[in-house]
């Protein structure tokens, strides 16, 4: 068996859909488009209207690496929109999985009455919490990738590629999803005419943002095929080109070099 053989049946057992090209040289140009997630315009357009509006935005994570990094995802990109950020991540010991009613009442106090709760990695099985946030007034945006039978009551808008029809994102990490909800917010803010010359305010990369979504992506141990291999490959290049200080400080703390992602 020659070496072009062998890589062929590897590539077949790794990702039986995908073509060679494409499973060796994934590209951001052939992820899927907005309207094959669920929710996901919806979302766009709830968290762009309150950009524009000057609200403030709340980010509930989860206390791992993949809700920690969907969380710097979210709070990272909206920030870099304009709006006010607050966030909040779970102590695993004293609060554990999902959103809390107490961290909810905290995050009220702390972003008032007008913000949009948006949780990351978490949310669809904390319906008694999105039901007191929507008492309390937030407008509430689910991103997760937790499989459950439905939605949530109490939550505005739910973008979760295991509630439903969304072929090709199952496989997404919590940071995996967050980053489409994120994408469709700057889509949305095109529209408005947010980014327009003549306003203070710079379209955000996205490809700032894949660093994180390829850590929270390897650290949840999906599967690093279709679209989470797309935008791990991608996320590896960016980590190794310009590292955040943080992560820098960890990789040169674990003796790990910077270098090219091929």
């Amino acid at each position: 068996m020659n070496n072009g053989s062998l890589l062929a049946r590897i590539v077949a057992a790794a990702d039986p859909a995908a073509a060679l090209e494409d499973f060796l040289n994934p590209r951001l140009a052939d992820l899927p488009g907005l309207d094959n997630l669920p929710g996901l315009k919806q979302g766009g357009d709830i968290l762009a209207r309150a950009i524009t509006a000057g609200r403030p935005v709340a980010v509930f994570g989860d206390y791992d690496a993949d809700g920690v990094t969907a969380a710097a995802l979210m709070a990272s990109f909206v920030g870099s929109c304009g709006a006010t950020v607050f966030h909040h991540l779970p102590n695993r010991l004293t609060e554990g999985y999902g959103v809390d009613r107490a961290a909810v009442e905290k995050m009220a106090a702390r972003a008032g009455s007008s913000a949009v709760l948006v949780t990351v990695d978490c949310g669809t099985s904390s319906e008694e919490a999105l039901v007191l946030a929507k008492k309390l007034g937030f407008t509430t945006v689910v991103t997760d990738h937790h499989r459950a039978e439905r939605g949530p009551k109490g939550a505005d808008c739910v973008i979760n590629p295991n509630l439903g029809n969304a072929p090709g994102f199952e496989v997404l990490s919590g940071a995996g999803v967050a980053f489409f909800p994120a994408a469709a917010t700057r889509a949305a803010l095109r529209e408005r005419g947010f980014f327009q010359k003549g306003r203070k305010r710079r379209e955000p990369d996205l490809r700032t943002l894949l660093d994180l979504v390829a850590l929270g992506t390897i650290a949840d141990m999906v599967p690093l095929t279709g679209i989470n291999r797309t935008l791990t490959r991608a996320g590896l290049v960016r980590l190794n080109q310009a590292p955040r200080p943080g992560l820098a400080a960890l990789m040169q703390a674990a003796g790990l070099v910077c270098g090219h992602v091929g």
